[in-house]
């Protein structure tokens, strides 16, 4: 008798090539038996795969008479890959019979309310307001998801909206105060927003609605696995048994290939939920397939957001803190067991310290807000960071005042280092970008700068403004890089908005040329300077910048550009803090901070291109502290025309109110 065996995606094949008997199959999994088929006259089985490992099938031949004769299969290795199936072929069973005993089974699983790993911003509400007026983002209206709403509304009007809605946010305010309270109309109120979304995402496939998107789904299942975990642990099983429908879906969606994308910080919260979900519900289908595939993604999804050096590779410190939060919050969970990414989770939490300016904002490179680590009261594995995001009161502080991150493209300057509470202000603080990894929250701004000294910021950057109004696929703009279309938004990631060059009056290239990772030198401090190298190629130049710093004092912005085949004009941008005053005098401009204590004098090689601050028509002197909002700064440059090869300078000098004279 001769066996075949057949390998599809998700699926065992086997058949006897021999007619005209009748034929038994064992189904092994890692040299065990795991499934039987009784004696049929079919010569051929099809065995469901599930989980990944070796497979091979024994095949039993029986004849009129009575005589067994028996061969076996090559053996057949499933990896993941093997059953991770692509849109429409996820169909999992609803064993519905079992579903009684499910809930009984969770009645013994204790509820994780205390652990959120999937909670990206601190709660705005609480539940009482939440129950009373609904949820409310941002500046659009509120919605109360426990009554008759328009669920499609929220995402068709605004992506962001949309999303954050359909991940069930204003479940948060009432899981977290349910668990001290145990209020009943709370388990209500819940409930009744549940089964009002199911009503309509059970037949939505609207991509517009953002219902089934991928970050509305991954944070949306551990809060529907809370939710049923509150109503098996309450006097409400039978409500529970009515949410066993959607979380089966979930868990279905979560194993198809679009609900994951390791090319973004997404990636990390379809891991988190397919890891944690058969952690609370063993019982349901595929569960140990989900476990695998969660791993997977987890190992894979650290290794592509953060570099070996533990920063971040999305060119944002806002999205390394949120991110960060996460991945610290899934180690304290049991979620992270490898040992290579929790080494990378605890180089990330040191590094996030270095990304808070003295005023305790995070600076603002790339899609980043002025996010307040004190308003935040944020918590760090690190103990330096905690030193940091508590102003002193909690951790130790750094010995070292020069950060590298040379394989993620930062390098940070805090000097003189705080040693006591309430210090962190009066340090000196220089930012230096230097990445280029991929799309991903990446503006037109290739080795920019900030700058923070004597209490204020100084030399700033753009922000995010905010993703509203997607471009139309065919916009000329989307060939420049940019994929919203709200002038504001264009302008933040435009090159004028940020320190550094502009050539021939184009923004830098981001979405043809090929990421280059980092482009970082060294950096290096002596006698109390500091010296911070960076280069990058472009298509038709080289940029080389060279920062001196000596905090308290002075900051030299040196750049050569070569490599150039024909004459070029560049532009040094820079964008100067909007609360300062400003004077020009010849070539160079006097700032004056608040209160007139200090002074900024600028002065630079090429022709001044003249400060503006807030300039409507065109768009320029902003900057975006907050989403949807912009605050006007100083924006001016120096102009030069390079040939082959030309060196720029421009000094930046701090001067007390009892020098200026000098």
């Amino acid at each position: 008798m001769k066996v075949v065996e057949f390998k599809e995606p998700g699926y065992f094949i086997v058949a006897a090539l021999e007619p005209g008997y009748e034929f038994a199959f064992y189904l092994y999994k890692d040299e065990e038996v795991i499934e039987r088929r009784s004696y049929t006259s079919s010569a051929a089985a099809v065995f469901k795969i599930i989980e990944p490992g070796r497979y091979q099938s024994k095949v039993f031949r029986r004849s009129l008479e009575g005589t067994k004769t028996r061969g076996l299969s090559n053996t057949v290795e499933f990896c993941i890959e093997d059953l991770i199936l692509d849109e429409g072929e996820v169909n999992l069973p609803m064993e519905r019979d079992k579903w009684h005993s499910w809930v009984r089974d969770l009645r013994k699983t204790t509820v994780p309310l205390s652990n959120r790993w999937y909670v990206l911003e601190p709660e705005q509400h609480d539940a009482t307001s939440m129950m009373e007026s609904g949820w409310k983002f941002r500046n659009h209206p509120s919605l109360n998801p426990a009554r008759e709403i328009d669920w499609a509304a929220p995402g068709k009007k605004s992506r962001a909206w949309g999303f954050h809605f359909h991940a069930w946010e204003f479940m948060d305010p009432l899981l977290k105060e349910f668990q001290q309270s145990g209020a009943p109309e709370m388990l209500h109120w819940m409930y009744e927003s549940a089964t009002n979304w199911w009503n309509f995402a059970r037949s939505n496939e609207d991509e517009e609605a953002m219902v089934w998107y991928d970050m509305s789904l991954s944070l949306r299942t551990p809060r529907l696995a809370r939710l049923i975990l509150l109503l098996a642990n309450s006097h409400e099983p039978d409500r529970a048994l009515e949410l066993l429908e959607p979380i089966v879906k979930h868990a279905e969606a979560l194993l198809r290939k679009e609900a994951y994308n390791a090319n973004n910080n997404h990636g990390f919260f379809a891991a988190a939920a397919s890891i944690e979900l058969p952690k609370l519900m063993p019982f349901l289908p595929l569960a140990g397939l989900l476990t695998h595939i969660g791993e997977k993604r987890m190992n894979e999804m650290v290794d592509r957001q953060f570099a070996v050096d533990g920063g971040h590779l999305e060119h944002s410190p806002d999205y390394h803190r949120m991110l960060l939060g996460s991945f610290e919050k899934a180690l304290d969970a049991g979620l992270i067991s490898d040992a290579e990414t929790e080494r990378r989770i605890h180089l990330a939490a040191h590094a996030l310290g270095w990304m808070v300016q003295p005023d305790g904002k995070l600076v603002q490179f790339g899609d980043t807000d002025a996010f307040d680590v004190d308003a935040a009261r944020l918590h760090s594995h690190d103990n330096n960071t905690e030193f940091i995001l508590s102003n002193g009161t909690r951790g130790n502080p750094a010995d070292e005042e020069l950060y590298v991150l040379p394989n993620s493209g930062y390098a940070f300057v805090r000097s003189p280092q705080p040693s006591a509470k309430s210090e962190r202000v009066k340090s000196g603080y220089l930012a230096f970008l230097a990445g280029f990894h991929s799309r991903a929250h990446k503006h037109a701004d290739d080795l920019t700068f900030t700058w923070f000294d004597k209490g204020h910021e100084i030399i700033v950057d753009s922000g995010r403004y905010g993703y509203e109004q997607p471009l139309p696929p065919d916009a000329p703009e989307r060939k420049k890089g940019f994929y919203y279309g709200a002038p504001e938004r264009i302008y933040v990631e435009s090159t004028l908005a940020h320190n550094t060059i502009q050539v021939d009056g184009e923004n830098i290239e981001r979405r043809e040329r090929i990421p280059y990772g980092s482009a970082l030198g060294d950096c290096t401090i002596t006698d109390g300077r500091f010296i911070l190298r960076g280069a990058v190629e472009h298509n038709t130049y080289r940029h080389q910048r060279l920062l001196k710093y000596e905090p308290g004092h002075s900051l030299e912005i040196i750049d050569t550009l070569s490599q150039m085949e024909s004459d070029i004009e560049a532009v040094s941008w820079f964008n100067v803090n909007g609360e300062f005053d400003a004077t020009i005098e010849d070539n160079f401009i006097l700032f004056y901070m608040p209160g007139r204590k200090h002074m900024i004098r600028i002065i630079g090689d090429g022709e001044l291109v003249h400060p503006v601050r807030g300039q409507v028509s065109p768009l320029r002197g902003w900057r975006s502290k907050f989403d949807g909002e912009i605050q006007p700064v100083w924006n001016f440059g120096y102009k030069f025309v390079a040939g082959n090869e030309i060196r720029h300078h421009v000094r930046i000098e701090l001067i007390s109110a009892a020098n200026q004279n000098s």
